[in-house]
């Protein structure tokens, strides 16, 4: 929208590379997060019902990443209206660290990185279950639980 007529830019090819870049800091697995499902796993004794209290972190870690990265985003749109000038193609507002939770960025994509990884673990740690032991098992003892954790 912003660039000049000439321009060769090829943007399905810049959200590709960017996906794959993004895609290689984002899913992969940490130790410290397979570190985490074992600790889970040792957990989950009977009667604690861990799994369901853990599905809450994800949901939660959502509501405020999502908040923060709208206040840096209005943040960025208030600093653009401080600015009257126009430069065709030109960035005007760059993204800036002490934006961020104790000027990391990086503390937001390892937030979101985690979350990630519990929902999937969540889901994926559910579908087993009822794959391997059915929906009578001493896993799923009540099926509410079980409901609202896959809502959740």
């Amino acid at each position: 929208a912003h660039l000049q007529g000439n321009n060769t830019f090829d943007f399905q090819a810049y959200i590709k590379r960017s996906l794959e870049d993004d895609f290689k800091a984002v899913i992969g697995i940490t130790p410290a997060m397979w570190f985490m499902v074992v600790i889970l796993l040792l957990l989950g004794v009977h009667g604690w019902n861990i799994y369901f209290w853990v599905s809450f972190f994800p949901l939660i870690m959502v509501l405020f990443l999502g908040t923060k990265l709208g206040v840096v985003m209005a943040k960025m749109a208030m600093q653009l209206t401080d600015q009257a000038t126009v430069i065709r193609g030109a960035l005007l507002v760059e993204p800036k660290d002490d934006l961020f939770w104790f000027s990391r960025p990086q503390l937001v994509l390892s937030l979101l990185h985690l979350t990630l990884f519990m929902n999937s673990f969540e889901t994926s740690f559910i579908i087993w279950v009822l794959w391997q032991f059915g929906i009578r098992s001493c896993y799923n003892t009540h099926v509410g639980i079980l409901v609202t954790r896959l809502t959740i």
